[in-house]
């Protein structure tokens, strides 16, 4: 919330003449909040970028596999890190994630918990990458099964940026529209970040 005090009392605008209407003195405020947003902004990516990095994992220790749905080529910019299905140690179920080929590394998006075989990361349902301001994201729906009888579809967002997609953790509010189409779900995020100043970083895990 902006506070708007008198302009005699305020030490910020001391010195610059009273406005001529209430539009104009949330103008001026709006002004003095602005970097405040910047700062927010700065500090959300570079969490997010420490979690990113935190829970990557080497690409040379993996054992990739064939045969899994990814993204359909027209949905997914050959700029963008492609989806790799791999085994992880002690399991036998395949778990998913990004990989940056220049990097060797992997960003998870669905893992199989230490030594077990769910979830399984069986496909990729749905992508979309979008713009806001100077960045881009990119938005997937992952299928995933979780017991030998329950699938479900998660959505995960992230950043596209610094080389090594930065996990965001907008999409776990409550309020996300959660099964609504990608498109509806990007819509809600620009939305919120125009609300709140800057996107949710991940918080750092040790897991999936």
């Amino acid at each position: 919330m902006i506070l708007l005090m008198p302009l005699r009392r305020s030490r910020v605008l001391a010195g610059i003449a009273a406005p001529a209407s209430a539009a104009a003195l949330l103008a001026l405020a709006s002004l003095m909040w602005a970097p405040s947003a910047v700062s927010a902004a700065s500090t959300a990516t570079a969490t997010a970028t420490a979690a990113t990095a935190a829970t990557a994992r080497d690409a040379t220790t993996l054992r990739f596999e064939s045969g899994f749905t990814g993204p359909a080529p027209a949905n997914w910019p050959v700029d963008a890190p492609p989806v790799r299905f791999y085994i992880l140690p002690g399991s036998s179920a395949p778990s998913c994630g990004l990989l940056v080929p220049d990097r060797k590394r992997v960003v998870p998006l669905v893992e199989t918990d230490d030594g077990q075989d769910f979830p399984q990361c069986i496909g990729i349902a749905a992508t979309l990458v979008f713009n806001h301001g100077a960045e881009r994201y990119l938005l997937l729906r992952v299928r995933q099964r979780d017991t030998r009888e329950d699938t479900s579809l998660t959505d995960l967002l992230f950043l596209d940026r610094g080389g090594i997609p930065q996990a965001l953790d907008d999409l776990n509010d409550a309020a996300a529209p959660s099964g609504k189409p990608l498109g509806q779900v990007a819509s809600w995020l620009r939305a919120r970040w125009q609300r709140q100043g800057a996107p949710t970083a991940a918080r750092k895990t040790s897991g999936r």
